[in-house]
């Protein structure tokens, strides 16, 4: 039996200066962004040739700072949006179709999980959603919640998913969940030296050749190291800032079994 939410399938950063910030992420990872119909309100993908990465949206103007949204797929967002509220969640924005140029494209909504963290439903139609795989491709996803047993406990349930500790990484309580895809995010506490008013959030780990090499591109570009780089049993990860200080990861992989692929 299909879940009625399942892993993520698709990311969008809301930006404030949506040039620069398509021009910083295509000298990391090799985007670019092709035009679209003005139905689109600004919204671009983010390619790779014919492969879709991602997509890149103005910010809204009461949005304090850029960030990535993470969306989970949904064969039925209705369904789903009433499941997350049931399960405790908020509704930031409810179902709303996507149409471009007279085609539906995604039904989208944004929803709050009880820990505060927010995230997307995607019920994609003409979007295939990320369709690119390797380097700039999104890799991992990590949840860093200020109630985790909460937060796992919620995410589980909706997902059908499972939560696994990973002892490697002690005495940090991390656990990844899995779903019939096998692990595909990573579960914490927000880190106890964070900044007063730090959110439960959602962040995004791209594929990487070089990490090295990535965080070299990135912090030339104007990007801040926030953590790393460090080699871990996953692979070498790193964790920045981009230049308007919407957060991301880095991740090359130790091996194809750590890289999820949606």
């Amino acid at each position: 039996m299909t879940a009625l939410v399942t892993v993520p399938c698709w990311i969008d950063l809301n930006a404030g200066d949506t040039a620069a910030e398509q021009a910083f992420y295509s000298g990391v990872f090799g985007w670019n962004y092709p035009e679209q119909h003005s139905d689109a309100g600004g919204w671009r993908p983010a390619m790779v040739g014919d492969a879709m990465a991602g997509g890149m949206s103005p910010r809204p103007e009461h949005m304090p700072m850029s960030f990535w949204t993470v969306f989970f797929a949904t064969s039925d967002i209705e369904a789903a949006t009433a499941r997350a509220v049931e399960l405790g969640a908020t509704v930031m924005m409810p179902p709303l179709p996507v149409v471009i140029d007279g085609v539906l494209m995604t039904t989208l909504a944004i929803i709050v999980d009880p820990t505060g963290a927010a995230f997307g439903l995607a019920q994609q139609a003409a979007n295939p959603g990320m369709t690119h795989r390797g380097h700039g491709s999104a890799g991992w996803y990590e949840l860093a919640s200020h109630d985790v047993a909460a937060a796992r406990t919620f995410y589980a349930e909706l997902l059908g998913a499972t939560v696994h500790p990973v002892p490697e990484v002690a005495p940090m309580d991390y656990a990844t969940l899995r779903t019939a895809d096998g692990d595909f995010a990573g579960t914490m506490p927000v880190f106890a030296g964070a900044p007063e008013g730090v959110p439960s959030a959602w962040s995004v780990y791209f594929n990487v050749d070089d990490t090295d090499a990535a965080i070299a591109a990135a912090t030339a570009a104007g990007a801040s190291v926030l953590m790393g780089p460090e080699t871990m049993h996953t692979g070498r990860i790193a964790y920045l800032t981009d230049p308007e200080g919407a957060m991301f990861g880095l991740l090359q992989p130790a091996s194809a079994d750590w890289t999820f692929r949606p």
